[in-house]
């Protein structure tokens, strides 16, 4: 009472995981969640990289190699660099490129404040 209902935990409440099998590779598992429950998902996987499901074909975006100082931080930066690029109306695809690049600098960097890169060094490293 006094609250709109969520659909999306409804959805959620329904999608009972007894009712089919887990895939075991992450990325099916991502997949197969975003259609039961009808939604996009972003899922980050460190060095293995990161994609969008749901709503048609995924959009995968493999990890910058570098060399990891401190991963503090970097899904901060990834979600952060996520959501400015699709306010700049970037694509999913360019959104998640930019993302993992800022990531990749981020982990390069010890600490947290510290390690955020600027959009220059970002640009920099694609």
């Amino acid at each position: 009472a006094g609250h709109d209902a969520d659909p999306q935990a409804d959805a959620a409440a329904r999608a009972d995981p007894r009712d089919t099998a887990v895939p075991d590779d992450p990325r099916a598992a991502a997949a197969d969640l975003a259609d039961r429950l009808g939604v996009r998902l972003l899922c980050t996987f460190g060095g293995d990289g990161s994609m969008l499901v749901g709503e048609g074909h995924p959009v995968e975006q493999p990890a910058h190699r570098v060399e990891v100082v401190d991963t503090t931080a970097a899904g901060d930066t990834f979600i952060g660099y996520i959501v400015a690029s699709l306010a700049e109306d970037d694509l999913w695809s360019d959104a998640l490129e930019t993302a993992s690049r800022a990531a990749a600098v981020a982990v390069g960097r010890e600490g947290a404040a510290r390690s955020v890169p600027t959009r220059a060094e970002v640009d920099a490293l694609g």
